[in-house]
């Protein structure tokens, strides 16, 4: 099973005129270093993590949706 890692924090979200919105994050390097580990990363790639993000979160939106929470 894999470690929940709780170590990345939402700083700022900036809703942006196209709808679409600008999401500041803080990632610390336990974060890093697992999400590197996580995605056989040599080294952390910025793009990667954006798209796995954004990814992820609309998943979690969808999912939301379904169980209508």
């Amino acid at each position: 099973m894999d470690k929940i890692v709780n170590s990345f924090k939402v700083l700022d979200v900036v809703d942006q005129e196209d709808g679409s919105a600008l999401v500041q994050l803080d990632l610390d390097d336990e974060f890093i270093s697992w999400f590197c580990e996580r995605y056989g990363l040599e080294k952390f790639d910025k793009q990667f993590f954006q798209d796995w993000f954004v990814d992820s979160l609309t998943q979690g939106l969808e999912k939301v949706k379904e169980n209508g929470y």
